[in-house]
């Protein structure tokens, strides 16, 4: 059996088809309702399911004659459609009615989200027409890594080094924290965590999607985890997909799903792994107080109430460029283990980690360690929100609650 975690909501509009006609049509119009539910929802995305009646497939969507971006996502091998937008500004216990049209022709020329080639092995984000990162996929790379990450106000909320070397004020330990990457300490017993010879290498091989839109960009690739001795243990397909939510947030939903292709895959019980973000230095937690703050959903504060500790997220904020900017990991409620431990320490590391029980709790009686038996996989979803100010100043706490428990959706013809 398959492992494999659920699937966020996605409203399927199919069976709504299928009773109303037989036949395709050049033009199809709903009616979709958004109820909040029992929390509020700032910035939500929100999609609906639909058939392709020819490429390419056009979304306008309506709230009382107001415009409102929408994206179509096409899934060609299986004839459906994807449509998504932003939920904004809905209180919870209230509801929302859109009008959906599907028809035939070019989307529109809103550009929220662009994904542009820059160089040879580098994708490009902006969002709003401004920088917010760069994947890097060389095949030169120990792994594949965004850097640099920027906040709103265009600051970078990441790490320089080592991608760039004599940074004024920056730190030079751990030459492995590439800013924002994936990376793991124990698969079959190789350390893909560490870089150098002894090492493992989790090598890009191919994307297979590259798209930008109105209201996300998304960058999904396949990658191949090697060993030092070119022996492949596994593989996985990343999903990157970054929003437009609006001038005062940056919000990507992450997806990885680890295939064991070619045999069994042991992820061992280690504290090092595995979803990562090293924060600019100037956001560390200094000794004497000043510099950043930890804190995470069962309101732990700095490393020593939030190391190997379990939570639903956990936010880093402090000062960088002139202002006081924050990043949060949430751990999808479906997720292995949820909630899961993290690691998370003063010196701007924020990474959390499903496999490292017995690590994180030093309990010689747990083991961490998960098999994903040959030909099956594993499925691990994360959000990331940048802010600005501290996790309350960010809305953390809200747009957590709206992730882990999406708005309700139906759709009538």
């Amino acid at each position: 059996m398959t492992t494999r975690l659920a699937m966020p909501i996605v409203v399927s509009l199919l069976e709504v088809i299928a009773l109303a006609s037989v036949a395709p049509a050049a033009e199809r119009t709903f009616t979709v309702a958004v109820s909040a539910g029992t929390c509020a929802r700032l910035c939500e995305p929100v999609t609906v399911e639909a058939p392709v009646a020819g490429f390419p497939v056009r979304a306008e969507l309506t709230e009382k004659g107001r415009h409102i971006p929408a994206q179509v996502w096409h899934r060609p091998s299986e004839g459906t459609a994807r449509v998504t937008w932003i939920v904004r500004d809905l209180a919870a216990g209230q509801k929302r009615t859109h009008r959906l049209r599907l028809t035939k022709g070019p989307p529109p020329g809103e550009s929220g989200v662009r994904v542009s080639p820059q160089g040879d092995e580098q994708l490009a984000v902006d969002v709003g027409g401004r920088p917010f990162t760069v994947y890097h996929f060389g095949s030169d790379l120990p792994r594949p890594y965004c850097f640099p990450v920027l906040g709103v106000r265009g600051e970078r909320v990441t790490r320089a080094y080592p991608m760039e070397k004599d940074v004024p004020g920056e730190t030079t330990d751990h030459v492995h924290h590439r800013s924002f990457w994936v990376a793991f300490g124990n698969v079959n017993g190789t350390d893909f965590w560490a870089e150098g010879p002894a090492s493992g290498r989790t090598v890009h091989r191919a994307f297979e999607a590259v798209e930008g839109g109105p209201v996300f960009g998304r960058i999904r690739s396949l990658n191949d985890w090697v060993a030092p001795d070119g022996e492949k243990l596994m593989e996985d397909v990343r999903e990157l997909r970054v929003y437009d939510v609006g001038p005062f947030l940056r919000m990507l939903d992450f997806e990885i799903t680890f295939r064991a292709t070619d045999g069994p895959v042991t992820l061992g019980d280690t504290k090092e792994g595995l979803f990562a973000l090293r924060v600019a230095s100037t956001m560390d937690v200094k000794p004497d107080g000043t510099g950043g703050r930890i804190g995470n959903s069962a309101g732990g504060v700095n490393e020593s109430q939030t190391w190997g500790k379990r939570a639903d997220w956990c936010d880093y904020s402090g000062p960088v460029a002139g202002g006081v900017s924050g990043i949060a990991i949430m751990d999808h409620p479906a997720n292995l283990r949820h909630p899961t431990w993290w690691f998370v320490r003063n010196y701007g590391l924020l990474a959390c980690n499903p496999f490292g029980e017995r690590a994180y709790t030093g309990n010689d009686q747990a083991d961490g360690t998960y098999l994903i038996p040959a030909g099956q996989e594993l499925t691990l979803r994360y959000r990331v929100v940048i802010h600005e100010g501290d996790a309350t100043a960010g809305n953390i706490k809200a747009l957590w609650e709206s992730y882990a428990t999406p708005p309700e959706v139906s759709v009538k013809r």
